[in-house]
């Protein structure tokens, strides 16, 4: 039995399921927690489909035809995700502001090629990526890991038939296949599973620790005819097993969250349902659930999965820009949510009709040999990274130009520039229509940050990173602390211009130098507290050593405070006892993820009032038990969250400088325009 696209029915309902799941995840998180399962269900599917149709291929020829395999492969999906990424560019350009468009560009172009998968992956390893915006293109990384399946599959496959000898009847063919891909995809299954528990972020996206996936399902597609041969026959035996197929993958949707750690041993139980829905196949008996998957509907949704899949992703995401509301998609309102469905529904079945069958089965490419799809596939690939690569350059040079206009200013006797700027009263007209650094703060981050002397979580060992006075005779100055201590050193680079400093860095990502110990959950913990005694060490050795600055993100240390003070401590006093001068820098606001784009989007009015957060908001999650670390062990503690806020809210630009790039971290023009009064602070 067959739906009328030629693919079996219940194959259709999966896909149907699937996609539903994955986009109403999309739009209501909260309503569907595990609805992502929907990608590891179009896996199984991939992976049976394929390879049953790759040793068909093989049983009636005896070999494999790579060129066409391909071709075939890329005329199924090429077009219509080319199609989606060229639009997808086009609509950021119109209604997404600047800050967005090389982190978007660089995504589209890894989508285009289709290693978004591994785009994702290192970006969620490196810290400084961290809080990216979700792209319009990240769901991509699916559709990435499964045309690196798509090419590397057959070749495990042709690789295992040449092995079986040229004489192998197609029963050792099979046997002999089976046995190799079970091995790779036991092995990609223990692989899963021990990076999932090793780093969970980086593990959701890579290829290998999804390939089992696949595997599983073309392990069915070689032995689904030799799988309980008997039982097959039983019409009552594959209801049963179809309804129980189909109750996993449900109990899965409704019962998964991103809390579980993913794929990694979880995974199995969507993975499961879906390989005994297949294998039921379409039950004849009236209770089975075939005459659901047979319904039109779940046809249709099924027929135009792929599209579906692609455009509505890229709806959510862009659909707040355009509705001038700096939100995140989930957190739209249900009627422009429904409307978001409404219209990937339409555009899928559009791109489904029009795009999608034409080149795959009636088109140019169709009738012609493999290698003009392949031409063809390389030139619009091309294009579209040309374009994006040079629509980057552009805004690349804007900041760039930017970044020279700010250090103009900042080496200037302009006044209210930057934090002079917080007093409201300071007006100076040759600074209007000025804003640094634009459009892209992200990259104005300071040498910490820019010469990777920020250790990773990986990393125990400090690296030797210095700035300022090359005089042996200098003052040595120790920067101590994570990020938020990093962000500081271009206020510090200020200071040491006039007052003969060399600065020492001792910087690693979201590891406070404390005692207090950090999240023992955390995958750096070990290499945190390996940290902080290798700096102990190399402090305790620097003997010409006068002056310590730390910071910290507070929230990264324990909940109760008196352990949490007692850790600074702990860490201060033999410092102090030395006649080391010891500044704590206090934690500063946290603010809202959009804050970087509304003020772009309010760069022409200048007013940028609505891109404040209000004080008690911001500092919420600030728990700074510095200060009473600091009086109790004679360090000194420097509140600098007055050139920041006014009282009452905290803001996004001051004095025509922007003081955030992200929600964490202060801009490293900011900071250097903080360094004379930062001196002050000092007694320098």
């Amino acid at each position: 039995m067959s739906s009328r696209s030629g693919v079996r029915p219940e194959i259709q309902a999966l896909r149907a399921a699937a996609v539903v799941s994955v986009v109403v995840y999309h739009l209501w998180p909260g309503r569907l927690t595990g609805g992502f399962v929907g990608v590891d269900v179009f896996f199984v599917i991939s992976g049976f489909l394929i390879t049953a149709h790759l040793i068909r291929e093989v049983d009636r020829t005896g070999r494999i035809s790579l060129p066409q395999f391909w071709a075939r492969r890329a005329r199924r999906l090429l077009p219509a995700s080319l199609l989606v990424l060229v639009a997808t560019a086009l609509l950021v350009v119109a209604f997404v502001p600047q800050s967005y468009w090389l982190q978007f560009f660089r995504e589209i172009g890894a989508a285009t090629l289709y290693v978004e998968n591994w785009q994702l992956a290192a970006d969620a390893v490196d810290y400084l990526a961290a809080d990216n915006a979700a792209s319009p293109v990240q769901h991509f990384w699916s559709l990435s890991v499964e045309e690196q399946f798509y090419v590397v599959w057959p070749l495990f496959v042709l690789a295992a038939v040449v092995l079986s000898g040229r004489r192998a009847t197609a029963e050792r063919r099979r046997l002999f296949v089976g046995v190799a891909l079970g091995l790779i995809t036991a092995a990609s299954l223990v692989f899963s599973i021990v990076w999932t528990a090793e780093d969970a972020a980086s593990a959701y996206f890579i290829t290998p620790t999804r390939a089992w996936e696949f595997g599983a399902g073309g392990l069915l597609g070689i032995f689904s005819t030799v799988i309980l041969p008997a039982a097959a026959r039983s019409e009552l035996l594959r209801t049963v097993v179809s309804w129980l197929g189909w109750a996993i993958i449900g109990i899965s949707v409704v019962t998964y969250s991103v809390a579980l750690p993913f794929p990694g041993f979880v995974a199995i139980v969507p993975v499961v349902g879906t390989l005994a829905v297949i294998w039921a196949g379409a039950p004849t008996l009236r209770w089975s659930p075939t005459w659901l998957a047979s319904l039109r509907p779940v046809q249709f949704l099924g027929d135009i999965s792929y599209s579906l899949y692609l455009w509505h992703w890229p709806l959510i995401v862009i659909a707040p820009f355009v509705l001038g509301e700096l939100v995140r998609g989930d957190e739209l309102g249900w009627r422009p949510k429904l409307v978001i469905a409404l219209l990937a529904l339409v555009l899928a079945y559009l791109t489904k009709i029009l795009v999608e069958d034409p080149v795959r089965s009636r088109g140019f490419f169709a009738t012609r040999s493999p290698r003009f799809t392949f031409v063809g596939m390389v030139v619009a690939m091309a294009l579209v990274v040309a374009a994006l690569a040079g629509g980057s350059h552009v805004v690349q040079r804007q900041v760039d130009e930017n970044a020279r206009l700010a250090a103009q200013l900042a080496a200037s006797d302009v006044r209210c520039f930057g934090a002079a700027g917080v007093d409201p009263d300071c007006v100076e007209p040759q600074l209007d229509g000025v804003l640094v650094p634009s459009p892209i703060p992200r990259q104005d981050r300071g040498d910490a940050f820019d010469d990777r002397c920020i250790l990773p979580r990986e990393t125990a060992e400090p690296k030797e990173c210095h700035y300022g006075s090359d005089d042996p005779d200098a003052t040595v100055v120790a920067l101590v602390g994570d990020s938020h201590a990093a962000m500081w050193l271009p206020a510090l680079q200020q200071v040491a211009e006039t007052e003969n400093w060399r600065i020492e860095l001792f910087l690693k990502n979201g590891c406070a130098y404390t005692a207090a110990l950090s999240d023992a959950s955390d995958p750096g913990f070990e290499n945190c507290e390996k940290w902080k005694t290798n700096v102990d060490a190399a402090l305790a050795g620097m003997s010409d050593l006068s002056i310590v600055v730390t910071s910290y993100r507070s929230g990264i240390l324990p909940a109760d405070r008196v352990t949490a003070t007692a850790g600074f401590e702990e860490k201060w006093h033999p410092l102090v006892d030395r006649g080391i001068e010891v500044y704590a820098i206090a934690d500063i606001p946290q603010m809202e993820g959009s804050g970087v784009a509304c003020v772009d989007l309010n760069q022409r009015t200048e007013d940028y009032s609505d891109c404040a957060v209000k004080q008690e908001k911001s500092f919420m999650n600030v728990q700074d038990v510095q200060r009473e670390a600091a009086e109790k062990v004679g360090a000194n503690y420097i509140d600098l969250n007055n050139f920041l806020c006014t009282g009452e809210e905290c803001l996004m630009v001051v004095g025509h400088v922007m003081t955030f790039y992200d929600r964490y971290h202060v801009t490293a023009t900011f900071a250097r325009t903080v360094g004379p009064f930062l001196a002050a602070e000092m007694g320098k």
